[in-house]
């Protein structure tokens, strides 16, 4: 089997969820199996005859209910202290703005250099084939900071200094997928990334 995602699994192994009894997402096949726990978590395999078919299962694992999975990475308590969700461009953006919308919370825009109208702060990092700037306009609240995929954590890091730059307060930090490149889990300022999907 391939190991491909780690999920919370209910007793029944289909169903998913992202804390015990929780079900968020709904998986049957036959192809789909158990296996034994992983960081206090059960997890979920895929059988080789389900690998021609992964884009389909990653898919339902995280398509339309992708925005709830990311929902519950907060609880109750933790989404009333949060102001606003900043979305790092550009696929960031349609997770982050979804969580703003469904919890009433502001939207915060980080985007590449001379995207956005001036005045903004901006900051420099290093990415796997060169450099990039990231900007942002000044503000000020206690920030969610959302991505689709962590990959090395540069681009990450970087929007959450840039955001402590502008002014706001980063509390949580989360992704739709970890690709777990950097080999341990990704931590910045003390904040530990939430994920909804992990890569192994």
């Amino acid at each position: 089997v391939l190991d491909l995602v780690h999920l919370g699994l209910g007793g029944d192994g289909h169903t998913a969820s992202l804390v015990p009894n929780d079900p968020v997402l709904q998986i049957v096949d036959a192809d789909v199996a158990l296996t034994g726990a992983y960081q206090g978590r059960r997890r979920m395999t895929l059988t080789y005859p389900a690998l021609a078919r992964g884009d389909q299962l990653l898919w339902l694992v995280s398509g339309a209910v992708k925005h709830d999975a990311l929902e519950k990475l907060l609880d109750t308590q933790e989404w009333r202290g949060i102001d606003a969700v900043a979305g790092i461009e550009s696929r960031g953006f349609i997770l982050a703005a979804a969580l703003a919308a469904r919890r009433g919370k502001g939207f915060v825009l980080i985007r590449k250099q001379g995207k956005l109208p001036p005045p903004v702060v901006d900051i420099s990092y290093a990415l796997e084939y060169g450099s990039g700037v990231l900007e942002m306009q000044r503000g000020a609240g206690r920030l969610l900071l959302v991505d689709d995929v962590l990959a090395t954590g540069g681009t990450m890091q970087a929007s959450a200094e840039l955001c402590g730059l502008a002014g706001y307060e980063v509390c949580f930090l989360a992704a739709l997928i970890d690709l777990q490149l950097s080999g341990a889990s990704f931590i910045w300022n003390k904040h530990e990334l939430r994920y909804v999907i992990d890569y192994v």
